[in-house]
């Protein structure tokens, strides 16, 4: 068999074992958004007091309940042994076969959930000094498991729960270091960035708890549901859930069912709830179609979660998965894909129960310290629901595109804030338009997510997407909890952010608004949104009047505007008349950042560009205290480079960035002179700037590839460009960036971009700048030490050890000066004598 131990393991009888309860932890490895989360212990609503068990989810066999399970924080391993991962994936295949065939079962889903805690906790150091000694310590637990032994490991969790520190006793600064370079080991560059400069999270606390409690709105359950018939038109209900028989080569969709109550039992009270929401009118509609998944379908999903996904208040990790779907047995690798493919069918019906809900569908919820002050949520959901969302979202995609275009581009459209700058940019610098037809708007609304109406969610899911309406109303029907600490915030409005629906359904709520504006207000130039953020375009009647709409209409779908945070752009040479808009909504007539993007005359958008350029160089100042150079390099390469600067190149012409660009390649090869412990000549210098293929390190330079980036994306753009404002992109647009292109790329005779026989993307322009670097640099040196230094390193994979991670696991870091060594001899700033003899080997 391919599962050793099948799912009968999990059938054996249990006996009544100690409380699964322990103190409240704080866990070394993930205390810190750029880590990974802090799950948290015990009770609802008050600070410092036990969990108590819930009846709804208590295990008849003394397994633990669901919200002890959640509620307690262990660290867990990232990864799960190579050569214990055929045990994982057979493990985790009979788990979610148990609870697929046996829904009902609160057994089933105990253990599902505490599968990865049991298996995966993080023993001490002392257990773990060799790794022959964690895989053994790995393969012993899955047997133990295998074994039926689950209350004997839950034991061992809670007392490995008990033995870590409450909190932690080192500075911030010191803290940030060490998640940076577990991050940079990882492979995850952009968490290591964002740790070195971290504010660190709150603490759970009674004055921490209230400030989340005040941005996740409470209101009580509503009345009923949205019934999905008549009540005397009601189908058969199915039949019990029985084990599934192997998938074939696609999974047919479920025969229909009548959904389930969508509300579990309500949580306690949250204080002082507002009133109830309207209830929208009764909809009744046939049985909702369930989704048709493939296993190719749902592997698809697994592999693109990123490498840093954090796992939810289970533990479970993307990554588990991932070794489990992709394990070296490819016969057990493929039943637990058609395990996992059948248990994704089974919640995206609906058909979860209501006890499992609350915690299959909450979250670990985070506050992150705001620089400005103040707490920014960050919930952080159960990975078996994403995967979910994920499959779903990638199922309705193709419907999606024909629902939010031409005016929402925030969700299935790419380049969508991209096109929304250049088209405003389009309309502002169009002679044709009036000026007093480009008045901008800029909208926000107030904490948009997390309030809109889920009534008027269902419903528009409903009539627009039905296939998602099973799967949604189970996730957002009843309120998942949200855990922060030792509290309890019920999830009673809007969507997580950490949804890969979310952006989807928060669209949905918007979008009967977006099209009222399309059809009482023809006078917009420009209607376009990216999410939650609006940017209307026109005389300053037509904006009163979306306004007014928008004010009107938002408040009953959950959304309130912002005014303060709102803006309001006047052409300078109307900017002293008089307008009818509120007085509340700052307004400027100088320039705005749009989604990143600087918008305004060309000396804004250089100090905009330009600030940018100074936080990258406070950035770079932190590099030197991870106190190794390949770290360093692998940050500065990967994230500090060309890469920081691209939103603002790719929206705004080369000649107006001109010096700024100059100024940040001067800041970046001075970190890199630093770095290698030495100038860099000008030879040196250009050879550094090719990428890894053509001998170089990859730090391409910003001043040379701005108009290629520029033309890269008002090419990508156009399409949505003519959608959103109805114009061409004209020449004048693009001109001077076609000849600052011409000159780097040496075609003198190009007028036009469509004229190059080549796809026109980043890539492949950049790519022609740097063939042309690469022969002139080759053709201007004499020296046939550095023609041969050049010719050698840009052979095939001769510079695959510049992009490896420093990763000690792996055998892939070098020291801090044979890394130093080798960077220096790649650009030819080479210690070594170039004459004389040798330098002996030792």
């Amino acid at each position: 068999s391919c599962r050793p131990g099948g799912s009968s393991s999990c059938h054996n009888p249990f006996g009544r074992g100690p409380p699964a309860s322990g103190p409240r932890v704080s866990s070394p490895l993930d205390s810190d958004p750029a880590n990974s989360h802090p799950s948290s212990l015990s009770a609802s609503g008050q600070s410092d007091t036990e969990a108590l068990p819930d009846p709804a989810t208590s295990s008849t066999s003394g397994l633990p309940s669901l919200s002890t399970i959640c509620h307690l924080q262990v660290p867990l391993l990232y990864h799960v042994p190579k050569a214990a991962r055929n045990s994982w994936s057979g493990i985790l295949s009979a788990a979610l076969e148990d609870v697929v065939s046996r829904p009902t079962d609160l057994d089933s889903w105990s253990r599902l959930f505490m599968l990865p805690k049991c298996v995966l906790f993080l023993p001490p150091f002392r257990s773990r000094r060799k790794s022959h000694d964690l895989l053994y310590l790995i393969k012993e637990r899955l047997q133990s498991w295998r074994n039926g032994e689950f209350l004997a490991l839950w034991d061992k969790v809670t007392v490995r729960a008990a033995q870590l520190p409450r909190t932690g006793s080192s500075p911030q600064s010191d803290a940030n270091v060490r998640r940076a370079r577990r991050a940079v080991e990882a492979g995850h560059l952009s968490k290591a960035i964002q740790a070195l400069s971290s504010r660190g999270l709150a603490p759970p606390s009674h004055e921490s708890y209230l400030e989340l409690l005040s941005k996740h709105p409470q209101s009580p359950l509503p009345a009923s549901p949205l019934p999905l018939a008549p009540p005397d038109s009601l189908p058969p209900s199915s039949p019990p859930h029985t084990p599934l028989s192997p998938l074939p080569s696609s999974i047919p969709p479920s025969s229909p069912s009548v959904s389930p109550p969508l509300f579990s039992s309500p949580s306690p009270p949250p204080p002082t709830p507002p009133s109830p929401p309207p209830l929208l009118p009764t909809l009744f509609s046939p049985p909702l179609p369930s989704p048709s998944l493939t296993p190719a379908a749902v592997l698809q999903a697994v592999r693109s979660f990123p490498l840093d996904t954090a796992p939810g208040p289970t533990g479970l990790r993307a990554s588990h998965i991932k070794e489990a779907v992709c394990c070296p047995s490819p016969c057990r690798a493929q039943s637990t894909l058609q395990q996992l493919t059948l248990f994704v069918v089974f919640l995206s019906s609906g058909d979860c129960p209501s006890s499992v809900i609350p915690h299959l569908c909450g979250a670990t919820l985070l506050a992150s310290l705001k620089k400005s002050g103040g707490l920014r949520p960050i919930a952080v959901g159960e990975v078996l629901r994403r995967l979910t969302s994920k499959c779903l979202s990638s199922l309705v995609l193709p419907q999606v595109r024909h629902i939010l275009p031409p005016h929402q581009v925030g969700v299935g459209c790419s380049n969508g804030a991209e096109s929304i700058v250049h088209s405003l940019k389009l309309i502002l610098a169009n002679q044709s338009i009036p000026s007093n037809s480009k008045c901008c708007l800029l909208l926000d609304f107030s904490n948009a997510f997390n309030c809109i109406n889920r009534l008027s969610m269902f419903s528009e899911v409903r009539s627009k997407i039905p296939l998602l309406s099973n799967w949604v109303e189970c996730c957002y029907g009843a309120q998942p909890n949200l855990l922060f600490g030792d509290y309890i915030i019920p999830s009673c409005c809007g969507v997580q952010q950490g949804d890969p629906l979310g952006p989807l359904l928060f669209s949905l709520v918007l979008q009967p608004i977006v099209e009222r504006l399309e059809s009482e207000v023809p006078g917009l130039v420009l209607n376009s949104w990216y999410l939650d953020d609006g940017v209307l375009c026109g005389s300053s009647d037509d904006l009163l009047a979306a306004l007014t709409i928008i004010e009107d209409l938002g408040p009953s779908h959950g959304l309130h505007l912002n005014l303060s945070k709102s803006l309001l752009y006047l052409p300078p040479d109307i900017a002293s008349n008089p307008h009818p808009l509120p007085s509340a909504i700052p307004s400027t007539s100088v320039g705005f950042v749009l989604l990143g993007a600087p918008v305004g005359p060309p000396d804004f958008c250089r100090s905009i560009v330009q600030e940018r350029v100074e936080s990258i160089k406070a950035s770079l100042e932190l590099l030197p205290l991870l106190e190794d150079s390949q770290s360093q390099f692998s940050l500065l390469r990967s994230c500090l480079g060309l890469p920081k600067l691209l939103c603002a190149l790719r929206t705004t012409s080369p000649d107006v960035l001109s010096s700024v660009t100059m100024d940040f390649d001067a800041i970046i090869f001075d970190f890199l002179s630093e770095l290698v412990g030495g100038s860099l000549t000008s030879w040196s210098r250009c050879k550094a700037a090719l990428p890894i293929k053509l001998g170089g390190v990859g730090l391409r330079l910003a001043s040379q590839h701005s108009s290629a980036i520029f033309l890269a994306s008002v090419t990508a753009c156009s399409p949505l460009i003519l959608s959103l404002s109805g114009q061409e992109v004209p020449p004048s647009y693009v001109s001077a960036a076609l000849v600052a292109f011409a000159s780097s790329a040496e075609l003198s005779d190009l007028t036009s971009i469509s004229e190059l026989d080549l796809p026109i993307s980043q890539k492949s322009l950049s790519g022609l700048i740097d063939k042309v670097n690469y022969n002139a640099l080759l053709s201007s040196t004499q020296d046939i030490r550095s023609k041969a230094l050049l010719l050698s390193s840009s052979i095939p994979h001769a510079g695959d050890w510049i992009g490896v991670l420093p990763s000690p696991n792996l055998g892939l870091h070098l020291l801090d000066c044979e890394f130093r060594l080798c960077l220096r001899y790649c650009p030819s700033c080479c210690p070594l004598p170039s004459q004389g003899d040798p330098v002996p080997c030792a």
